[in-house]
């Protein structure tokens, strides 16, 4: 009687075993975190472009409005010395009256001042004609600054929501991997009391046995002795299969979770240098204000 209720402990245990170890495979990290890192490279190479490119347009701009303004100041001082040139000549001409070398010398200075005249009037024709080209060209950076910014403002709507997506992912696996690192800790303390509980009754088994039965019972007890055993050892050996998996399930949550806070860290980064962006913009579009109020 003994014997039976050892040999069949065992088997009941084996067969509990084989039925934890029918689980379904955990699902593999998402796919969307390289996707995540690849977008958010091509942020950080576009933000670099576009720095580079607004501080070359920008510096070209500025440049062309300085050298504007200083030229229209020296036509203005021009203008002013003209006038008083001819103020004072006229003063000239009513203080001598018809003196014939003061006439040579009015119609002389009426000629250069018309030669005067007509290079100034094509200079600002010239001058204007600049202008017309700078603002061609800040209206065409105006322009390609605001395409820039929503195709930027596009892509980081599109980034935060792979984020959240992401996120979300990650934290649904983190907790299905944490509930079947639970459960298998579970199955792996049901194991470990079932095999102690096995082994004693084996061992109580064995000790009846050799008291109250003959050879013949002996031998048939060992046989089922060597059974108990064998199962013993196939259940010792899933239970060690359960460790090993138990550990390279907390390997993969903290792989998981490590990954998480590097991705989260890549995109604060981000968030910084497109604030970062946004200012520049902000100041550069100040300095074209100011240029088209000094015109």
């Amino acid at each position: 009687q003994h014997s039976s209720l050892g040999h069949a402990e065992p088997q009941r245990l084996g067969g509990q075993a084989w039925a934890s170890s029918k689980e379904p495979p955990p699902k593999q990290p998402p796919p969307q975190a390289r996707e995540l890192e690849l977008r958010v490279q091509e942020l950080e190479r576009t933000n670099t472009e576009l720095e580079r490119r607004l501080d070359v347009d920008g510096l070209k701009f500025l440049e062309a409005i300085s050298s504007c303004e200083k030229e229209i100041e020296q036509l203005n001082q021009q203008n002013k010395q003209l006038v008083a040139e001819r103020g004072a000549t006229e003063e000239l001409l009513r203080r001598q009256g018809d003196d014939g070398e003061l006439r040579a010398t009015n119609l002389r200075m009426e000629r250069e001042c018309q030669d005067m005249l007509q290079q100034l009037d094509e200079f600002e024709r010239e001058k204007d004609e600049e202008l017309r080209v700078v603002r061609e060209d800040v209206a065409r950076l105006t322009q390609q600054l605001a395409d820039q910014e929503q195709h930027y403002s596009r892509l980081l709507a599109q980034a935060e929501r792979d984020r959240e997506t992401l996120l979300q992912a990650m934290t649904d696996e983190g907790q299905e991997l944490q509930s079947r690192i639970e459960k298998l800790s579970r199955d792996k303390e049901a194991l470990s009391m079932d095999l102690a509980k096995a082994l004693a009754r084996a061992d109580m088994a064995a000790a009846n046995s050799d008291g109250f039965h003959g050879a013949g019972a002996g031998g048939q007890h060992s046989l089922g002795l060597s059974e108990a055993r064998g199962q013993l050892r196939a259940v010792v050996g899933e239970r060690e299969a359960l460790k090993d998996e138990v550990t390279n399930k907390e390997g993969e949550l903290v792989l998981l979770r490590s990954r998480i806070e590097t991705t989260d860290r890549k995109l604060r980064l981000t968030d910084m240098e497109n604030a970062m962006l946004k200012s520049e913009l902000e100041v550069l579009r100040s300095g074209m204000v100011k240029g088209s109020a000094l015109r």
